[in-house]
C-alpha cells in the first residue's frame, strides 16, 4: 500500500528520490483511509507500506492509529512493515509505539547506512542528522521496543577501519541488532555515474534471477578488505546480534580491556582459522558473494541459536581461552552469562550450555529456564553490565526464563534454507526472544526486580 510516492532525499546509492526529482506526491487522505478499511474488511493478513518515509507527514500518526482501529474491528491486518522517516525521530517513535501496542509491528528499522562522516558526504546523506538516530534508538530502548540498524558495506569513503569503528560505536549506543547489506550498484544513481571516480568494482550476484551488481571493491577498500569486512559482519551477527558474546564484549569494552572493534576482529581471525561448520558456512558465503542473499542473516541465526548451538559454544569458548583477558575472572563470568542468556529462536526446551561454565555454577535446568549461582565477589556484575536493572540488590544467583510465546515450534521436516526467512525476521525482533532475568536472594528464592536480557 502507498500513501504517497517519492522521497525528499537524494542519497547516492538509491534511486528512490531521483525517480521523482526528490518530490513527494501525497495521495488523498480519504482515499488512503478507504484503502486501509478495504484491506481490513477483506482479511488481508500482511501489509507493506511502500512509502519511502513513513512518518514524514504528521498525518501518518493518525493513519497509523486508523490501521490499529481497523485491526481491532475486523481482526486484520495482523502484521505491518514500514520504512521509517529519516528525520522525524519523535514522530517515528510515536508511530512505532502505536503499532507495537496495537500488535502490528514488533521491530523498528533505523536506516543509518554508515556513521562515517566522509562516506555520508560522498553519498549525499549529510542532510540526515545523526542525532535523529541516537534519539530514536534511545526512545525505542526506553519503551522496550525492538529495532535494527541498517548499514551498507562497502560505501565510498568507508575503509575497513572506519567500518569496524562504526560498528563498535553503534554497539556502545546499545543498538539492538545490526543488519548490514552488501552495497549494490544501481543504474541511474549518483554512485553509478561516479563509479570510475570512486573506483567501484562489481560482480554479478550468483542468483541468476537477481540481476544485481554487488560492489566488491572501491577506492578505499580492495577486494581482500571487502571480504574481511564481510567476515567481520558475520562474526558481529553471531556474537552481538545473536547474543553469542554480548555481555563479554560489553564488559571488555567498558572496562577498557578490549574495545568492541578489536574484540570482533580477534574473533574473526579465530573463526577464519577454524574448520567447523559455522566457519565453513561464512567462508563459502564470502567466497561466492552469496552474502548478497539477505536470508543468510537468518541462516547464521539458525546455526548459532539452534542447529549448531553447542558447537558454537565450543567455538566461542575456544576463542576466549586464547585471549590475554581470559585470566580475568569477571571476563570469564561475563562469558558464562552469555552462555545461559543467549536466546532460543524456536519454541523448544531449554538445555544446558555445550561447555562447562567457568566461574558461575549451574544450579537448575528445566524446559524453560536455567538458574546459576554467582561466584563470591562478583554478585553485582549482572547489574553493572545492565543484565539486571539498576538498583537491583546484589544476589547470589540469577534465573534466566526463556519465553516460548511468539516462536515457531522446532521444524521437523524443513531445511535450514527453508527456515532462513523465519529466522531473519526473528533476529530483527530480538527483544521478544530474550530471557527474563530474575535475581534470587538465595538459592531457590526469588528476589525483587528483574528484566529482559537487554
Amino acid at each position: 500500500m502507498e500513501t504517497n510516492r517519492g522521497c525528499p532525499f537524494h542519497c547516492g546509492f538509491c534511486f528512490w528520490g531521483a525517480a521523482t526529482n526528490s518530490k513527494v506526491y501525497k495521495f488523498d487522505e480519504e482515499r488512503v483511509r478507504g484503502d486501509i478499511q478495504w484491506i481490513a474488511e477483506h482479511g488481508i493478513v500482511s501489509v507493506f507500506i511502500a512509502d519511502a518515509n513513513w512518518g514524514l507527514s504528521p498525518r501518518d500518526v493518525e493513519l497509523s492509529r486508523h490501521i490499529v482501529q481497523c485491526k481491532e474491528e475486523f481482526g486484520f491486518p495482523t502484521s505491518l512493515v514500514i520504512a521509517a522517516a529519516k528525520n522525524r525521530p519523535e514522530r517515528v517513535a510515536e508511530i512505532t509505539e502505536v503499532l507495537v501496542r496495537g500488535g502490528l509491528v514488533t521491530s523498528q528499522p533505523i536506516s543509518l547506512q554508515t556513521v562515517n562522516p566522509e562516506a555520508l558526504r560522498l553519498i549525499d546523506r549529510q542532510n540526515i542528522r545523526e542525532t535523529t538516530y541516537t534519539d530514536l534508538q534511545r526512545s525505542l530502548n526506553s519503551k522496550n521496543i525492538s529495532s535494527f540498524i541498517e548499514l551498507i558495506w562497502p560505501l565510498p569513503g568507508d575503509t575497513l577501519e572506519t567500518f569496524r569503528a562504526g560498528v563498535a560505536r553503534l554497539c556502545r549506543m546499545e543498538a539492538d541488532t545490526l543488519t548490514i547489506y552488501p552495497q549494490l550498484l544501481l543504474h541511474n544513481t549518483a554512485l553509478y555515474d561516479q563509479r570510475e571516480i570512486f573506483g567501484i568494482e562489481t560482480e554479478r550476484a550468483p542468483d541468476p534471477a537477481a540481476e544485481a551488481d554487488v560492489v566488491v571493491a572501491t577506492r578505499w577498500v580492495n577486494r581482500a578488505d571487502c571480504e574481511e569486512g564481510t567476515w567481520f559482519y558475520y562474526v558481529v551477527q553471531s556474537l552481538y546480534n545473536a547474543r553469542g558474546a554480548y555481555w563479554l564484549a560489553r564488559y571488555l569494552d567498558r572496562a577498557g580491556i578490549q574495545p568492541y572493534d578489536a574484540f570482533f576482529a580477534e574473533a574473526t581471525r579465530h573463526w577464519q582459522a577454524s574448520n567447523d561448520e559455522l566457519s565453513r558456512f561464512v567462508a563459502n558465503s564470502v567466497s561466492t558473494a552469496d552474502n548478497y542473499d539477505l536470508l543468510n542473516i537468518g541462516k547464521a541465526a539458525h546455526l548459532v541459536l539452534h542447529s549448531h548451538r553447542e558447537q558454537f559454544d565450543r567455538l566461542l569458548t575456544g576463542f576466549a581461552r586464547t585471549q590475554e583477558w581470559w585470566s580475568d575472572p569477571a571476563a570469564r563470568l561475563a562469558l558464562d552469562l552469555d552462555l545461559v542468556a543467549r536466546p532460543y529462536i524456536y519454541r523448544e526446551p531449554v538445555r544446558p550450555p555445550g561447555v562447562p561454565l567457568s566461574e558461575a555454577r549451574l544450579l537448575e535446568t528445566d524446559d524453560s529456564a536455567l538458574t546459576i549461582a554467582l561466584p563470591p565477589g562478583h554478585e553485582r556484575l549482572p547489574v553493572d553490565l545492565g543484565l539486571l536493572p539498576d538498583g537491583t540488590p546484589a544476589s547470589t544467583a540469577v534465573r534466566f526464563e526463556h519465553p516460548g510465546q511468539g516462536k515457531m515450534p522446532v521444524p521437523r521436516h524443513r531445511t535450514m534454507e527453508q527456515n532462513a526467512g523465519y529466522c531473519h525476521v526473528m533476529i530483527q525482533r530480538l527483544r521478544t526472544l530474550l530471557p527474563l532475568c530474575r535475581p534470587l536472594d538465595s538459592v531457590g528464592t526469588k528476589g525483587s526486580g528483574g528484566g529482559r536480557a537487554a
